[in-house]
């Protein structure tokens, strides 16, 4: 196919758009989870204000 290329050259002409392809696939899967980890994390705050940590325990003096 590519004579005279070098052979791990020629693997990576081939592969590189299917490499490409899976790590974006992987990180848009990770930036969605922790989207949606964040947004329940929200909603659990907005639908219990009562049950956030309002205590200053270990906050500077002022």
């Amino acid at each position: 196919m590519f004579n005279g290329l070098n052979p791990f050259l020629g693997f990576l002409l081939v592969y590189s758009p299917l490499i490409t392809l899976i790590v974006t696939s992987v990180l848009l899967v990770l930036i969605i989870r922790t989207q949606m980890q964040i947004r329940n994390e929200l909603k659990r705050i907005r639908s219990n204000p009562t049950a956030v940590d309002t205590s200053d325990e270990g906050a500077l003096p002022q």
